[in-house]
């Protein structure tokens, strides 16, 4: 029996990662010793899956995913996938134990 991989991650754009400036006193406002940030920048989640077969196409989630979203991915991109790397149906899910995951309705 093979495995299918699946998970979400989120990847941020213009990701904020820790800089730091050395300047001298009465420098902080040059232009040198300044760096732009964004404080909230824009996210995007993204399902995909990994098997001996290689990777599934990325389905982008629209905002967090929940139950209900992760239902439609199993039915419109996971049984596809599925189906396509094998064809008999032999395979197993493999996820992770978020809630969305776990929850009776996906259950």
């Amino acid at each position: 029996m093979q495995v299918i991989f699946t998970d979400e991650s989120t990847v941020e754009i213009l990701q904020d990662r820790a800089q730091f400036v050395r300047r001298k006193r009465k420098q902080e406002f040059l232009s040198d010793c300044v760096r732009q940030t964004v404080k909230h920048p824009d996210k995007i989640m993204v399902w995909g899956g990994v098997s001996v077969h290689g990777m599934s196409r990325l389905h982008v989630v629209t905002g967090m995913m929940n139950s209900e979203q992760y239902i439609q991915v199993l039915d419109k991109r996971f049984m596809p996938q599925l189906l396509d790397w094998f064809p008999d149906g032999n395979a197993v899910l493999m996820h992770d134990g978020a809630p969305c995951h776990r929850s009776a309705a996906v259950t």
